[in-house]
């Protein structure tokens, strides 16, 4: 990346945003941590003066951050944070403007991730009503520089590993990896199909840029590994909720919610089910997105990284068939898509995911298996 000048900025294409006030940013996450100069400014203006909750308790704690120095953490007031009014809409905004609030704040969903070629900027969907923004939100190469200018105390994400694991035991260097990545991107725009049918048209592809035949899928396969990732997921969830005796209302209800969830798709009938072609647009975005922001080299491979994406997709899809015989809309899609997100960031869950890898990658090899009659 060049040292001097304005960044290169690399965006999904159909990537955009703008705030519907979901107040995701504002629930279900760590607020913090907090730049020292926000705390400062907002002291200085006698917050709590202003805004009752403030003064009714800390409104922030001192706790350890990812860099391991003590810093600031905002406080939660009932399910989200101390400053989230009854409205859905930011006190410190309101009151101060935009400016005063933490950087974390500001730039979500947007993430940064450095890599060799520039700054890839996508929006993540763990906002809530990601979706919309897609479709008539402003487009991210026109934030991204703005985003990046913002001051953050949380380190930005980087990618230059010397080579990459694309399928079992194939590998490719950086370069040759990041221009097939690009390909790989544009052919998910091209084509119009459901999450694993997109899954299996990238296995094909890698494994024809490996010259290594591509894997035989098949259908009880695909299915034993989805089951396998979700029993893992149910098994340990049950046991994170027994440990949750005391905890905030609003993080019990989470795993709750996330817990039926996997139960739903671990018992579901199906794994498949018709999606609407605006959420297959969606779906399409999202997989472009973690191609792009490097999501999907994770969990240590690409086709891993594939299957952890394609296992919150059939989460999805599975949650929806038990209710319903209509085709999932992007709505349904992201309701569930969305709380997976921010399931799969836990760092507990992420051990998770990586002692599961095997059943993920037999996800991936096997996605697009023909149906038995």
């Amino acid at each position: 990346m060049p040292s001097q000048g304005a960044p290169t900025f690399l965006t999904p294409r159909g990537g955009a945003w703008a705030c519907r006030n979901c107040t995701s940013s504002c629930r279900s996450f760590t607020l913090g941590p907090v730049e020292p100069e926000v705390i400062r400014g907002l002291e200085a203006r006698r917050v709590e003066a202003d805004w009752a909750p403030a003064a009714a308790a800390p409104w922030y704690t001192l706790r350890r951050g990812p860099d391991g120095q003590d810093h600031a953490f905002l406080s939660y007031r009932g399910d989200g944070c101390v400053f989230l009014r009854e409205d859905g809409l930011c006190a410190i905004h309101a009151l101060y403007g935009a400016e005063s609030k933490p950087g974390f704040c500001r730039s979500f969903p947007i993430e940064l991730v450095e890599e060799p070629r520039g700054i890839a900027v996508v929006a993540r969907p763990a906002c809530d009503r990601l979706f919309e923004s897609s479709r008539d939100g402003q487009p991210l190469s026109e934030v991204a520089a703005e985003v990046y200018a913002q001051r953050r105390l949380a380190p930005r994400r980087r990618f230059a590993p010397e080579r990459v694991e694309t399928l079992p035991g194939v590998w490719l260097d950086t370069p040759r990896w990041l221009s097939l990545e690009d390909a790989l991107r544009e052919a998910l725009w091209e084509h119009r199909e459901d999450p694993e049918l997109r899954v299996a048209r990238l296995v094909r592809r890698l494994a024809a840029e490996s010259g290594v035949a591509p894997p035989e899928p098949r259908l009880p396969a695909y299915q034993l590994a989805a089951r396998a990732v979700f029993e893992a997921l149910r098994i340990y969830l049950g046991f994170i909720l027994q440990g949750e005796a005391g905890a905030p209302a609003h993080r019990v209800a989470f795993i709750q919610a996330v817990l039926s969830d996997v139960e739903e798709a671990r018992y579901a009938p199906e794994l498949r089910a018709p999606l609407t072609p605006e959420a297959m647009d969606y779906a399409g975005l999202l997989l472009r997105s973690a191609l792009l922001a490097k999501d999907v080299h994770t969990l240590g491979s690409v086709s891993a990284g594939l299957g952890e994406w394609l296992a919150g997709m059939l989460l999805a899809v599975a949650v929806h068939r038990v209710g319903s015989d209509e085709p999932v809309t992007a709505a349904d899609l992201a309701r569930v898509h969305s709380r997976w997100v921010k399931l799969a960031a836990h760092p507990a869950i992420r051990e998770v995911l990586r002692k599961a890898r095997p059943a993920l990658v037999d996800l991936v090899l096997h996605a697009g298996a023909p149906q038995e009659n």
